[in-house]
């Protein structure tokens, strides 16, 4: 058996004695993974998806008006409807957890808005030379339309659902006005089909991403399972710090030094062994993410690009990882500057790298500093993975920054054992 195996072996024993540590490995991000998803589930669910529940109070008596505009909103596909009627909307709205729009019709609306639209199919015609005078009626203000919004929206996300009913509004009041309109000169009202020939399309958009194969917003299940698999490698393998501490402490390097096994061999024996568990983290926490989230309805984790991609997102993150955790461990001086520097580097990279909060929702400032961490590049490779048709060479972009950074961190780990004259 060659050194380098004997040693592997000698590592994975000695871990497989901390039957603590390895089920806090597994459990810990479990745990988080899960608690997140719950807790960012709904979140998620308005940023990313079309619908929107929305609730809709009819105070006025016109029923047509109301079908109109409760029809005119289905047919745009982005509102899950709940009607409600009387004066206590209100405090039915605020009990009402789902819904995040109210909108209110008031009394006599349709009436008010009739009275408008006659008025100003009269003006039409008196402007085309059809109509000698308007006659005169006694005008009510019309009342808008009240839209209340949940305070968690944002304010773009309240100018779409805006610009979404006021265009619903247009459409009625334009049929409205056109029916008028041809009442006033032929003195009957045209049935449907007639309407419709003369009514325009709606304007169709064709949409598509700016670039083939684009990342798009993942759901709360698509963020959380990697990015606290990678909060995991990271932080799991701090213990590795600590374990070379306490062979520098104790002599075992300079005892190994009279031994056949070398102290190369030794460090390169921990590093596969903690290499190997950051791998298996991976595959249990993305089992549970795609097999027992459904059940418990959430979203599924759903793999684009395959398990190739998956595996070099993984490797190179654990890679990195396990050589973080060396650099520590090779200039800590004791197990306690280790394990208190390991734990508060990783939780400041894991929030600057968007582990906490996504990437995509952080102010602009704090993406450019997104850059300098590792989690960050991890989280670009694992969503390349994960929410994209991707290739090879296009996961590269985001895993070659994860290995320049290992390149350097085993670098500066060398430098520091041959300073202390450890090699």
């Amino acid at each position: 058996m060659s050194p380098l195996a004997a040693s592997i072996i000698k590592e994975f024993k000695v871990l497989s004695r901390d039957k603590t540590g390895l089920f806090l490995m597994f459990l810990m991000p479990l745990a988080l993974a899960l608690l997140m998803t719950v807790l960012q589930n709904s979140a998620f669910k308005i940023v990313n998806e079309n619908k929107v529940d929305l609730m809709l109070v009819n105070n006025d008596s016109n029923s047509l008006f109301f079908q109109n505009f409760r029809r005119g909103l289905e047919q745009t596909g982005m509102f899950n409807l709940s009607i409600h009627a009387g004066n206590s909307a209100d405090s039915k709205f605020s009990e009402d957890k789902a819904s995040i729009v109210l909108v209110t019709i008031p009394k006599v609306y349709a009436f008010v808005l009739n009275q408008e639209i006659e008025s100003k199919a009269e003006q039409a015609l008196q402007l085309f030379g059809m109509l000698d005078s308007v006659s005169e009626r006694e005008k009510l203000a019309l009342k808008n339309l009240e839209l209340s919004f949940d305070p968690v929206l944002q304010e773009s996300y309240r100018y779409s659902i805006k610009s979404t009913v006021i265009s619903v509004v247009m459409a009625i009041q334009n049929e409205m006005l056109l029916r008028q309109l041809f009442y006033n000169v032929n003195q009957f009202q045209p049935d449907s089909t007639a309407l419709a020939k003369i009514l325009p399309n709606p304007l169709l958009l064709s949409e598509s991403l700016l670039k083939e194969n684009s990342v798009v917003n993942p759901n709360a299940t698509q963020h959380n399972i990697p990015a606290w698999t990678v909060f995991a490698m990271f932080f799991t393998v701090i213990s590795l710090g600590g374990n070379i501490v306490r062979e520098k402490r104790s002599g075992s390097f300079l005892r190994i030094k009279t031994l056949p096994v070398s102290i190369t061999h030794l460090l390169i024996a921990k590093q596969v062994v903690f290499l190997m568990v950051t791998v298996l983290q991976t595959f249990v926490l993305f089992s549970i993410g795609a097999f027992l989230f459904p059940i418990l309805q959430l979203p599924p984790l759903i793999i684009s690009s395959g398990f190739l991609l998956l595996f070099l997102a993984t490797f190179s993150c654990g890679l990195c990882a396990v050589s973080y955790a060396l650099c520590i461990g090779v200039y800590s001086n004791t197990v306690e500057q280790a394990n208190g520097f390991g734990a508060a580097s990783v939780v400041i990279l894991a929030a600057v790298g968007g582990i906490f909060v996504p990437l995509f929702a952080m102010p602009e400032v704090f993406k450019l500093f997104a850059n300098i961490s590792p989690f960050s590049w991890a989280m670009k490779a694992y969503y390349k993975a994960i929410l994209e048709i991707s290739s090879v060479h296009k996961l590269l972009l985001n895993v070659l920054p994860l290995l320049l950074l290992t390149a350097i961190l085993q670098l500066i780990a060398f430098i520091g054992l041959k300073r202390k004259n450890l090699l």
